[in-house]
């Protein structure tokens, strides 16, 4: 799937839903982190906000992959640990993006926009895809 420009705006679309209430529920509150984050920027106000997107979304990582990452064990998600792998290096880049912003680097509004729409459109379209199935099959809604 080709990737969208980093500056169309993003919306929730149903095919981004993984069949499990409480991840799409998750998962839409990403999509409001990116469209306020696209709202700063089509206001010129990224710089201004971005300090509090790379907060919500460090939070919002912390939690989101701690409740999935449950969800996944207790049900004994057979691709579990690549699975996990790929939330570290999620994580390892969202730190990485605080730490660039925390020493000062200009322009990465627009590398994290970029980011976190290709988090959406590969990870969730892919991966939770799959845990999606799974745990459908095993009567998880």
């Amino acid at each position: 799937m080709a990737l969208s420009s980093p500056l169309a705006p993003f919306v929730w679309k149903p095919a981004y839903s993984v069949q499990i209430r409480s991840m799409d529920a998750q998962h839409a509150e990403l999509i409001r982190i990116v469209h306020d984050l696209q709202q700063a920027m089509a206001g010129g106000r990224a710089k201004d906000v971005l300090h509090s997107i790379l907060e919500r979304l460090a939070a919002y990582t912390r939690d989101h992959f701690a409740a999935e990452e449950r969800l996944l064990r207790q049900h004994a998600y057979p691709n579990f640990d690549s699975h996990k792998a790929e939330h570290d290096r999620l994580v390892a880049t969202v730190a990485a993006y605080v730490s660039g912003h925390q020493s000062g680097r200009i322009a990465l509004s627009v590398e994290v926009l970029g980011f976190l729409k290709s988090w959406l459109e590969k990870h969730i379209l892919g991966l939770d895809k799959q845990y999606g199935a799974y745990l459908s099959s095993r009567g998880v809604s």
